[in-house]
């Protein structure tokens, strides 16, 4: 036998057991049976003759996708980086623009709605659109699941948002040429396009946020700062429409209705299923 003092008490190890006895000076003991070494990842559940594995739980609680998407978005800010840098006078107009007609009226002067630029803002928009519906619904628990592969059902996912969007801008230039409201038409058109770009600017730092955290504060913090530029689009749009004194305000109203509201309230049916627990598979 080995001891060592603990306290008052004379703690003694049996080397033939491995026991460990604490001897006080009133002559009691106390006696510690030895702990087997276990595996490392195993415990011995407590009053049963069982082993349990023990899998300590990950810090990271990013899905699996989380790293491609994050790249994905980066890739895109650094685009608009690109922009920023080459052409920064067109940059500070486009800001200008949603704020203000004659912003609007200034930025027209000098750029056409229908260019490349324009379908790059627009093509971000869609997918980061997209990115925002796949990941949000993953964070309710109710993923949009289409295959059995993330990347097709975003590809699946960012085709129907892209197609939307155009599908809305070929309508839009139709509409003009057909009521002969080209100009206006443009003027509109040139609205829906820079209100892409305010989108794309916005959803960098809200796809990032749902992506490296996928919790349902940030997830509601973002939809709502995406609902109130919605919003804002909406009521540009409104106020474009009364520019035209010869358009009557019910066909205003309509026309809205059909390219603006109901879209949304469309929207608004999808986020219900997905809340409800429901899948869209």
């Amino acid at each position: 036998m080995a001891g060592n003092t603990v306290s008052d008490k004379q703690m003694v190890t049996d080397r033939s057991t491995g026991n460990l006895m604490l001897h006080g000076p009133d002559g009691s003991f106390e006696l510690y049976p030895v702990m087997h070494r276990m595996e490392k990842g195993k415990l011995l559940h407590a009053g049963q003759n069982a082993v349990i594995d023990i899998k300590p739980k990950s810090r990271d609680n990013q899905p699996e996708y989380a790293q491609w998407l994050g790249n994905v978005v980066l890739f895109s800010f650094a685009i608009m980086v690109f922009f920023r840098l080459t052409y920064p006078r067109r940059f500070t107009q486009f800001f200008r623009a949603t704020l203000s007609s004659k912003g609007l009226y200034q930025l027209m002067r000098e750029w056409s709605p229908m260019n490349v630029l324009s379908l790059v803002f627009s093509l971000m928009h869609t997918i980061g659109f997209a990115i925002f519906l796949y990941t949000g619904a993953a964070v309710l628990g109710s993923p949009l699941s289409f295959t059995n592969s993330w990347l097709l059902d975003l590809l699946i996912l960012s085709g129907i948002t892209t197609f939307v969007v155009y599908g809305k801008y070929a309508t839009i230039l139709f509409l003009a040429w057909l009521f002969q409201l080209r100009e206006s038409g443009r003027r509109y058109l040139a609205n829906q396009i820079v209100y892409s770009f305010i989108f794309s600017l916005l959803l960098f730092p809200v796809l990032l946020s749902i992506i490296y955290n996928p919790s349902p504060a940030a997830l509601l913090t973002s939809a709502v700062l995406l609902a109130l530029l919605h919003t804002l689009r909406l009521l540009r749009s409104f106020a474009i429409g009364l520019t035209e004194r010869h358009i009557p305000l019910h066909y205003l109203f309509l026309y809205l209705c059909t390219l603006e509201i109901v879209p949304l309230v469309l929207l608004f049916k999808a986020v219900g299923i997905i809340v409800s627990g429901q899948s869209f598979a």
